[in-house]
């Protein structure tokens, strides 16, 4: 059968191994996507030297020692020593770690050097990072805060190009240097490589299948963490479901909102390799929706066309306007306050007025026991 791996672009591979129903299906449903509209359908990834390729940058003949031996400000293991813009100094080969399973070993999953040699078994909050705008910046600080006090353990991985911006990061790093990982979008370890011709949004979903993530939340970077998330997210970690979605807002009528949902695939330590699996063709399939398209709003309906069938029948949803519109939903575990909701755009300048939910919420979507939390 062939199935799409690795390659993200137009790349259709040969995998005769026994599956399960729902991994074929979702391997075909890639097949058909590439192979019907392709540039070019490959057996064999190798013939590709021709496209526009996002592979790990090796060091090339032309580097002297100095080069190939630098390791970037954000990912050094002492945490970042910069000041201000400053050039920094580096050390190391950027391709290697360093005492990862007794000895020197490629850079593997899909964040960075850092973030690899943490080891197995993160919970990752993923966060793409672009652009000058403050609005997605000022909060960054404000939800490390945030994430180490209402979900302890997990970790940041922050998907952006950090050239030029270590006068915001470098603080950041010296500061929360135990939970903070910098993942470099013009040069992920292998396949991944250069992301910059997706759309930016989608970076985010890059810890979609890596084998060393046990879960894997993805927020927005100008939205604030609460607590009122944490309640939710609790009872989906509690739940035994794979999946977990959030809509807490009249206009959050999409199956998926693009910062608002998780996946966790630790909860059957003998299926996690065919987990990782599906995952990873889940996740290539939507960079290949997202390559060369940056319009305003993407992000969600390649969530709705590609992740959300996955998710049926295994996802946890929390929903306090939209539950007629979604079936098997769960009203929120919290009762709003002061009209706060999650995913607002806390952050943004000149939008006050869209912080707050002013609507009522439907009773059929307030929990049973509390039909008189208007404001659920």
């Amino acid at each position: 059968m062939l199935i799409c791996l690795g390659k993200i672009r137009n790349v259709c591979i040969l995998d005769d191994r026994n599956e399960s129903s729902v991994l074929w299906m979702a391997k075909s449903l890639c097949v058909l996507v590439l192979c019907l509209f392709p540039r070019r359908c490959l057996r064999d990834p190798e013939n590709t030297h021709n496209q526009q390729d996002v592979t790990f940058r090796l060091p090339n003949d032309n580097q002297t020692q100095a080069e190939v031996a630098m390791v970037p400000w954000w990912e050094k293991d002492s945490g970042c020593q910069c000041k201000g813009q400053e050039e920094c100094q580096t050390d190391t080969n950027p391709n290697k770690t360093s005492g990862v399973n007794g000895g020197d070993v490629s850079v593997g999953g899909t964040c960075g050097r850092r973030a690899w040699a943490a080891g197995v078994g993160q919970r990752v909050v993923a966060m793409s990072l672009y652009g000058n705008k403050s609005d997605y910046w000022i909060g960054l600080e404000d939800n490390l805060i945030q994430i180490a006090e209402v979900y302890p353990g997990w970790v940041v991985w922050l998907y952006t190009d950090p050239r030029g911006q270590a006068e915001v990061l470098c603080p950041l790093l010296r500061r929360y240097h135990h939970m903070l990982y910098i993942c470099d979008v013009t040069n992920l370890p292998p396949p991944l490589g250069s992301l910059t011709i997706i759309h930016h949004m989608m970076w985010r979903v890059a810890p979609l299948g890596d084998p060393q993530v046990a879960a894997l939340m993805v927020r927005d970077s100008d939205s604030k963490v609460s607590e009122r998330e944490g309640a939710a997210v609790r009872e989906w970690l509690a739940s035994g479901m794979e999946f977990h979605v959030m809509r807490d807002h009249p206009s959050h009528d999409m199956p998926v909102l693009g910062g608002m949902w998780g996946v966790r695939w630790d909860l059957d330590p003998s299926h996690v390799h065919d987990k990782v699996h599906e995952l990873t063709i889940i996740r290539n399939l939507m960079f290949r929706y997202a390559w060369k398209r940056f319009k305003h709003g993407l992000d969600q309906h390649i969530l709705k066309a590609v992740l959300w069938p996955a998710m049926l029948g295994r996802v946890k949803s929390h929903d306090s306007y939209c539950c007629k519109y979604f079936s098997n939903t769960s009203p929120w575990p919290t009762q709003r306050s002061h009209g706060f909701f999650v995913g607002s755009p806390r952050y943004r300048k000149n939008i006050e007025n869209s912080n707050v939910v002013p609507k009522t919420c439907p009773i059929r979507c307030r929990p049973p026991q509390h039909r008189d939390w208007i404001y659920c």
